[in-house]
Order: structure tokens, then C-alpha cells, then sequence
């Protein structure tokens, strides 16, 4: 059987991940970067850059592609002009007849786009999605738990342990020994390593059917949890400050009046309110884990191993 071409929208980390994963498997998988600037990721025949507002381009770019894995995001300049966008790709695809379509989703499970503005282009999408003749899943995976290994005193941190992703702590400094807890720390999130995220998804395409929902789960835990663990493994005694649901919310009114240049900011409280607000609910269930026969996945107790012991 002839390799069938996936399409990866956005070459930013996650779509970068996700290519290097493509490519391990030359003899099922011809990956496409489908982007809106040049990439040299791929060879030139396999990238195609795409103008959002032009119906021929985005037919182009869709043209003899089997799946696509949309791991794009809109900037803080306009969301409803990247929703419109990704509405016109998803036409395109229907149309150009695209058999599977994972959308950009890439988070917690679906009660917590209602509470963050920056995912406000997410139902929507969902919505499109279901009036076409696409088979599609939304893959949520919960926080990436690369954060987790900023600062560490470890080789090729950067390179191996982020991997493109943004080389920045969340919530948890284990370099200072510090955490910004938001509430009471207790509540449950779904933490899984961004380079499995692909290698989940790209298991997930030799699957015969899909279901809407399909949840990647490396650990679920608090961040109470994860400090704990932390301490143990560094010998220090952290200095946690918990953040209450009153504070939060005085700093995203705060934050709203320098919109869009807060929008990160504003994203960040936002996301800590949403986890407050639904507690445990916030986090996944492992359904693509149990759906592929539970392979391992590295869990947040290990990733602290490998690169704080």
C-alpha cells in the first residue's frame, strides 16, 4: 500500500514535533507542512504555503491529502480572523475530499474553552467539523510537562527536554524552588511530554475508526503533587504561594485593559481560573491511551528523574 500524504497545519513546536514524527515512518506517512511562511523542515516539494483568504490557495494546499493534523494558533492580534480562516481551510479540505481532520484543540478537555478568551475559536471549529463528511478527533492531552525541566543543571536541556517548546517554567519553578499555586494546589491536571503528544497521534492514524474525543494522558496529579515530588528529588524546601480565585480574577480584569498585548498574560490567569472553577473536571481521560492498548508514556515522576535527580 502507497504512503499517504498527512498534512501538518502550523510548524511551530507541536507541528515540528509531530513532522519529526511523520517522518519516522517513510513507508505509511509522506508528511506536507501546510504554513503561511516558508519552513525547512521538509523538502520544498512538501511544503506548501498557504494565504487563508484565497479559496485556490487553500484548495492547493489540501490537494491529494489524506489526514490533517492542524496544530496552528491564533496570534494576539485577531482570533475571529483566525477562526475565519480555519473555517475556510476546513471547507477546503471537505471539499477537496480530506478523509480525517485532527483540529487544533491540544489541551484540557472541553469544559475549559469556555472559560479561556484565546480558545474561543475552538467549539467553533468542533461545530464545522461535524457538518462535514470528515472523520475527526479532537486530541487533548492536557499541559505540557516539558515546563518542568526549565533550569535544569542536566545537558542538551533545551534540545531534548523542550524540544521547541517554549523554554519557560509553569506554575512550578523547580530551578528557584518556587511555585505560583493557583487556589488550593489540589485540584487535578492532566500533565503529558509534548514529544509523545506526537507519537500518540500519529498511533491514533493507523486506528480504523475514531471517536471525537480521544485524551493522551501521561500523568494526572496536582501541582501539590508535583512539588512534593520536586522537594524530594532536590533537597529543597520550595516556597509555594497560593494564588485564590479573588485574586485571580482582579488580576485578569487588570490584564483586560492592555488587551491584545496582555493576551499571554490574560490566557495564563485565565487558564489557572478555569482549573479552579472545574477542579478535577479540568483534566483528561486517558481514552486514546486505553484505545491503543495503554502503551507506556513517560509520567511526570520520571520526567523529574530524568532531569533533577
Amino acid at each position: 500500500m502507497a504512503p499517504v500524504k498527512i498534512a501538518v497545519v502550523g510548524v511551530g513546536s507541536l507541528g515540528s514535533i509531530h513532522i519529526r514524527e511523520l517522518l519516522k515512518f517513510p513507508d505509511l506517512y509522506i508528511p506536507i507542512a501546510i504554513t503561511s511562511s516558508k519552513t525547512t523542515l521538509l523538502p520544498a516539494s512538501q511544503v506548501r504555503v498557504i494565504d487563508y483568504s484565497s479559496p485556490s490557495s487553500l484548495a492547493s494546499a489540501v490537494q491529494g491529502v489524506h489526514t490533517i493534523i492542524n496544530t496552528a494558533f491564533p496570534s494576539a492580534s485577531s482570533i475571529q480572523e483566525f477562526l475565519a480562516g480555519q473555517l475556510r481551510l476546513i471547507q477546503a479540505a471537505d471539499e477537496a475530499g480530506v478523509k480525517r481532520y485532527i483540529p487544533s484543540e491540544w489541551a484540557m478537555n472541553k469544559k475549559v474553552n469556555q472559560y479561556i478568551q484565546l480558545y474561543g475559536f475552538k467549539d467553533p471549529i468542533m461545530e464545522a467539523l461535524r457538518k462535514t463528511k470528515m472523520e475527526f478527533t479532537a486530541v487533548r492531552p492536557g499541559i505540557y510537562m516539558n515546563f518542568f525541566a526549565f533550569g535544569s543543571p542536566k545537558e542538551r536541556v533545551v534540545e531534548d527536554a523542550f524540544d521547541g517548546v517554549r523554554y519557560n517554567p509553569y506554575v512550578v519553578n523547580i530551578e528557584d524552588g518556587t511555585a505560583n499555586n493557583p487556589g488550593t494546589g489540589n485540584d487535578l491536571v492532566t500533565f503529558t511530554k509534548a514529544q509523545e503528544i506526537a507519537v500518540m497521534t500519529v498511533k491514533l492514524l493507523a486506528l480504523e475508526k475514531w471517536e471525537e474525543e480521544s485524551g493522551v494522558v501521561g500523568s494526572t496529579m496536582s501541582y501539590n503533587e508535583v512539588i512534593k515530588l520536586a522537594e524530594k528529588l532536590t533537597g529543597k524546601k520550595f516556597n509555594v504561594t497560593y494564588i485564590p480565585k479573588e485574586q485571580l480574577e482582579a488580576q485578569k480584569a487588570e490584564l483586560e485593559k492592555g488587551l491584545p498585548e496582555t493576551l499571554f498574560q490574560h490566557f495564563v490567569v485565565e487558564g489557572f481560573l478555569a482549573a479552579i472553577k472545574l477542579g478535577g473536571d479540568a483534566s483528561v481521560k486517558p481514552t486514546l491511551n486505553q484505545r491503543l492498548g495503554n502503551p507506556k508514556l513517560t509520567t511526570v515522576e520520571e520526567f523529574l528523574q530524568r532531569w533533577w535527580a
